[in-house]
């Protein structure tokens, strides 16, 4: 969902657009994952050149690669209309020979050279294997964000998931190792905030500490029949045992704090 959403915003039609087919992901909005390194030649296309090297600029830092990240294309061929979706919420992680790549409800696995490491993950899909108790039916999932983590070697993935009603939940994803690649077992998958009635938990950051991982989001209460929307009723913050994650704990001690009513 579009971030800072503000006083009296459709939110109702705003899910209404998310859950039907929807415009396209244009190329600037990272259809580029590029590497940076000190000294290295630069020989990419111009625009993301242009792009990276204003991001640069005065760091010393030359683009040493770039390559084509995930097509709004590639995701309904390969997933179905379903992934007609935008704005992409593209996130990009690195890790020591991977990078991976969520956009929506898309997760991909490059080399860092930029070759597709495996074929395109369903999110919804791959939530729905790992926690199957757990995302309810007519539930979609949105908002991703990805880390990896060097302390422990592990990737983090975050998501909302909501429905129709802005019913939602958050989920986490924690790799079994520095591979990302998704197969089974290789994931883990549990429920942070728990499933809410008419809230939406919008746009969940993260980040991970040393003895912890911790999610961020705001909630949005559904609009009323004429669709008038109130501001956030709160803000929630969740942090989650990092050993318990990283060792495969069927329930990771966790605990919650509230910037108003919890």
């Amino acid at each position: 969902m579009p971030e800072g959403m503000r006083w009296g915003q459709d939110i109702a039609a705003l899910v209404a657009r998310r859950l039907r087919a929807r415009s396209t992901v244009v190329a600037g909005g990272l259809a580029v994952a590029a590497l940076l390194s000190p000294g290295a030649p630069t020989s990419v296309s111009a625009a993301p050149r242009t792009v990276l090297a204003a991001i640069g600029q005065g760091s010393g830092l030359t683009l040493a690669t770039s390559f084509a990240g995930t097509t709004l294309d590639a995701q309904v061929k390969a997933f179905g209309v379903g992934h007609f979706v935008q704005p992409p919420d593209t996130q990009l992680a690195a890790g020591p020979v991977y990078l991976v790549e969520a956009v929506n409800d898309t997760l991909a696995v490059f080399t860092r050279s930029g070759a597709l490491h495996a074929p395109l993950t369903d999110l919804n899909a791959f939530f729905a294997r790992l926690r199957p108790d757990a995302l309810p039916a007519g539930f979609a999932i949105s908002d991703p964000r990805v880390v990896y983590d060097r302390g422990s070697g592990r990737w983090f993935l975050s998501v909302t998931a909501f429905d129709s009603s802005l019913d939602s939940l958050t989920l986490l994803a924690v790799s079994s190792g520095p591979d990302p690649t998704v197969t089974a077992g290789a994931w883990s998958g549990y429920v942070v905030g728990p499933r809410t009635s008419a809230v939406l938990d919008d746009q969940p950051k993260l980040g991970v500490a040393e003895d912890k991982v911790v999610m961020a989001w705001d909630d949005y209460p559904a609009c009323s029949v004429n669709h008038t929307c109130a501001i956030t009723s709160t803000a929630e913050m969740w942090a989650v045992d990092k050993a318990g994650l990283v060792g495969g704990a069927s329930a990771p001690a966790k605990s919650r704090s509230c910037d108003g009513p919890c």
